[in-house]
């Protein structure tokens, strides 16, 4: 995770994994070395939330992330859920433009603790 987007603080993730009851996690290899994650968590029934993503930088640009946008979607879909909600922020341009692609809308901003304005968007299945 830290080679995919840096530092990160062990007790803010730990603590949403203690307000949650369902996770899906994907993870990517190639030759057997981890390159990319991507997590998300119920928000409820019918809403999930795509949590947390990255692609170690020397593998960025190969389309892994979009391929495990893809793979958290017909999860989502198959288990029922008909929306999925992630927040992004400006700096971070090519998840935006990738969660454009994938049909997410914006739907707003909240500022937040965790370094500024987040994007709020929105898909629905």
């Amino acid at each position: 995770m830290v080679k995919a987007f840096g530092q990160w603080d062990p007790k803010w993730f730990y603590s949403t994994f203690s307000n949650h009851s369902k996770f899906y996690l994907l993870l990517a290899f190639i030759e057997n070395t981890p390159v990319a994650f991507k997590l998300g968590y119920d928000l409820n029934k019918n809403e999930f939330y795509s949590w947390l993503g990255g692609v170690i930088p020397e593998y960025r640009g190969l389309g892994i992330a979009a391929d495990l946008m893809k793979k958290q979607h017909e999860w989502c879909q198959m288990n029922g859920y008909s929306k999925v909600q992630t927040k992004t922020q400006n700096r971070f341009r090519e998840m935006l433009l990738l969660n454009i692609r994938f049909g997410f809308d914006i739907i707003g901003y909240h500022m937040s603790n965790e370094g500024g304005p987040k994007i709020i968007l929105e898909k629905y299945f």
